[in-house]
């Protein structure tokens, strides 16, 4: 069943992304739904995305009589709630009840009721390996931001017949040109007193092995899965998943994947004037700025209208033309957001994709 191979980590987001997705999707959100409880309960609104709902039904409600209780019917894609004890997420979905196990509900539970297309989609399954710990337990590492320094010696040239940025020139994405490299993405979004961060680390063997690991963390929690592509085969947490069910987090969290670059790479440098060449991540690359051009390329669709652009650039290989780094900076009604996406070890032949 599809329900049993999706990705855990598109679960989880479906529940985290409540934190940033009302100041981030289209500005300050408006209700487009509303849930009425049993007294002492009230009438509450709902926003797109995913809501945090104190139940007042009694103990042993079923769950499908609580996504009745929202108006307008059919408004709630899944309901979620965190059992403690077992440091895991049950879900319900009406549309996929034999897929849940969150069948039933009690007088105050704290539940995350997400909308239709208000988030990412999400089955409510656990999937094999999924595993939910304290913040304070977990161990993302945040990618350092390019700090571009200079070795001892003359700056070099351009290689003969390599791309000059700049001049008519493409970035292409690491994946195109490469035999191998390793990835660290980190995506930080705050909303309020919220902080909801993204790290991937990872590498990529030619032409179409990916490693993935990502960690998302926010409200207190943090949850790691693990993606492996060869070829027509794929893994999650080491449990044997179509492809096509994990290209949606390849595409947002993995650039080792070429699907997160779509879109994006590859991406004409007509007209952006470049800085001097300087040592980033092993290799000599050329930092051009974005900033002037932020509204007339399509970033991973995650740059809002009326966002204030701080930084938004990027290192090409000087040999190559493929992205080394990249920094993104910008504020959203007041609120923070940032990227950073390095590669390393270039053609490194000790990198080795491998099923689990």
């Amino acid at each position: 069943m599809k329900a049993k191979t999706l990705i855990g980590l598109t679960a989880m987001l479906a529940v985290l992304t409540v934190l940033v997705v009302r100041d981030w999707s289209s500005g300050r959100a408006q209700p487009v739904a509303s849930i009425t409880l049993p007294p002492p309960g009230a009438t509450e609104q709902l926003y797109p995305g995913c809501n945090n709902v104190g139940l007042t039904f009694s103990d042993g409600t079923a769950s499908v009589a609580v996504l009745d209780a929202v108006s307008p019917a059919g408004s709630v894609e899944t309901m979620w709630r965190h059992d403690a004890a077992q440091q895991r997420w049950e879900g319900f979905s009406a549309a996929e009840p034999e897929a849940s196990d969150l069948l039933t509900v009690n007088f105050l539970d704290a539940v995350w009721l997400c909308l239709v297309g208000g988030s990412p989609t999400a089955t409510p399954t656990t999937p094999a390996g999924q595993t939910a710990t304290p913040a304070s337990t977990a161990t993302p590492t945040t990618p350092a931001g390019p700090t571009p320094t200079r070795p001892a010696g003359p700056t070099p040239t351009p290689v003969a017949g390599s791309p000059t940025p700049g001049t008519g020139s493409t970035a292409v994405a690491p994946s195109e040109v490469l035999t191998g490299f390793r990835y660290t993405m980190e995506w930080t979004m705050g909303a309020g007193t919220e902080t909801f961060t993204i790290t991937s680390r990872g590498e990529f063997e030619a032409p179409d092995r990916v490693h993935c690991a990502i960690t998302a963390s926010a409200g207190g929690m943090a949850f790691t899965t693990s993606v492996i592509v060869i070829g027509d085969e794929a893994w999650v947490d080491g449990t044997p998943t179509p492809p096509s069910e994990v290209d949606s987090d390849l595409r947002q969290f993995c650039p080792g994947s070429s699907l997160f670059w779509e879109g994006f790479l590859p991406l004409d440098l007509t007209g952006i004037p470049p800085r001097q060449v300087t040592f980033i991540n092993g290799v000599w690359a050329v930092p051009l700025s974005l900033k002037g051009r932020v509204q007339s390329i399509p970033f991973f669709g995650v740059i809002p209208e009326g966002a204030d652009v701080q930084t938004f650039d990027i290192w090409v290989a000087q040999s190559g033309g493929w992205l080394v780094a990249l920094q993104f900076d910008a504020t959203f009604g007041g609120d923070p957001m940032r990227i950073r996406v390095d590669v390393t070890n270039p053609n490194d032949p000790a990198i080795s994709v491998d099923p689990p």
